[in-house]
């Protein structure tokens, strides 16, 4: 396939670079400049009654994050060490007989080269957190207590005031058999086509004082399975015009996996007035659906490594997109949305987000032909005491038919409607402090 070799060549390219960056910074890294130690403890209490069911009651979880970091700075050559603790309150029966510890995990392991060999190309290559623009389509989902980190190499290359483009190669899944790299066996090459990696890039351009435009093109290639080739091509643009914001993302997929052809998109834009302390806005998000799973053609969108929990609601109940197994049953989803926050004092915000849910598409053999599922409603409160950052939200959703068939397929009749007693609501709230160090 032409267009896999092309980014196979990129591939080894971006590989040999980030091996280069690297054996150009480790000299200069051991004459640091300067160590910096930090970290964070995290903790959040929750209380779940998500699942629309009478019959079980109030799910209380207790879970927290610790980081330790070490950051190593020499003039452009840097380096960044971060080991991560999620647990759940006790998950550990008891420690004294189970001290394994089994989220305990390098978070964060990297190099990085403010300029290699004099090129204005910078490198970081290693385990890192990676943010794209609003995190709709590459983010490290902060807000889970194990966040997300990937593997790989990241180039940046700045253009001056006006910009800057960020190559990267990302290795998702490696499927060859790795034992040599720990001392244990001959390694037995597997070849590349059971790998799953990502590639692309994303860029950021100033546009005008206050505008930014970000086109970006990314590939995601997994040999694994359906042999998917993925290709997401699109922008987001975000603006301000005193009283008024605004944000516009557009994405398009094509590609294959097995027979399957892909053709998808996802349109989305919001706009917001701020006038003093109050802030108020609306918007809507659009991913496509596949309305027919009989046929050769997938026109559901994938949300790729997303933070999705910042926008389809606050209580997860949409967070998988690109399959008719995912959170909408590959039908998509359309969100409508009204926004509003308040800042009470310098220290207080006080925020609440109104969520109109449906399906983009409608299928009698999915969700009972439904394609309402629901409103969501989230309220927040943060507040900042001293070093610790307190946050605190209750959530609620009015489900409709469509969310009724999502939870209790087995259950609903041909008219979508369940023969079993089911809550009209669901509720969920929490209380979170973060203190950074």
């Amino acid at each position: 396939m032409k267009n896999f070799n092309q980014l196979f060549g990129v591939r080894a390219r971006l590989v040999t670079l980030g091996l280069a960056a690297g054996v150009v910074a480790l000299p200069a890294l051991a004459q640091a400049a300067s160590v910096e130690v930090g970290g964070q403890v995290r903790y959040r209490g929750e209380a779940d009654i998500r699942d629309f069911n009478p019959d079980t009651g109030t799910d209380v979880v207790n879970s927290q994050r610790a980081r330790l970091s070490v950051k190593v700075d020499n003039e452009q050559y840097h380096g960044f060490v971060q080991v991560q603790d999620a647990r759940v309150w006790g998950e550990e029966t008891d420690t004294l007989s189970d001290a394994s510890a089994d989220s305990l995990d390098m978070h964060q392991a990297f190099l990085k080269v403010d300029d290699v060999l004099d090129t204005g190309v910078g490198v970081q290559v290693g385990r890192q957190e990676i943010n794209f623009a609003d995190e709709r389509l590459v983010g490290a989902v902060d807000w889970t207590q194990n966040a997300r980190s990937l593997d790989g190499i990241v180039l940046s290359r700045a253009f001056g005031d006006q910009g800057v483009v960020i190559p990267f190669y990302l290795q998702l899944n490696e499927q060859d058999d790795v034992s040599a790299v720990h001392g244990a066996t001959v390694n037995t090459d597997e070849g590349l086509d059971g790998d799953t990696w990502a590639a692309g890039f994303h860029s950021a351009w100033t546009v005008a004082k206050g505008h930014s435009f970000q086109p970006h093109v990314y590939y995601v290639r997994s040999g694994d399975g359906d042999n998917l080739n993925l290709y997401t091509l699109g922008f987001y643009y975000t603006g301000t015009m005193n009283p008024v914001s605004y944000d516009f993302t557009a994405d398009y997929q094509t590609g294959d996996s097995g027979d399957t052809d892909i053709s998808a998109f996802l349109v989305s834009g919001h706009a917001f007035f701020t006038s003093g302390d109050l802030k108020v806005g609306a918007g809507v998000d659009y991913l496509s659906g596949d309305d027919d799973t009989t046929d050769t053609d997938n026109e559901a969108f994938n949300t790729l490594l997303a933070t999705n929990h910042k926008f389809y609601g606050y209580m997860d109940y949409f967070t998988a997109f690109g399959s008719t197994a995912d959170s909408v049953s590959g039908l998509g989803l359309i969100d409508w949305q009204l926004k509003g926050a308040y800042t009470v004092d310098p220290a207080t915000t006080a925020g609440v987000d109104l969520h109109y849910f449906q399906t983009a598409e409608s299928d009698d053999t999915r969700l009972g032909g439904e394609d309402t599922l629901g409103t969501e409603v989230d309220f927040t409160v943060n507040h900042k005491a001293g070093p610790i950052t307190l946050q605190a939200g209750y959530s609620a959703f009015i489900k409709d038919n469509g969310m009724e068939a999502k939870l209790f397929p087995v259950n609903v009749d041909s008219n979508g409607t369940n023969d079993v007693s089911v809550d009209d609501v669901g509720h969920w709230a929490y209380l979170m402090a973060t203190l950074n160090f």
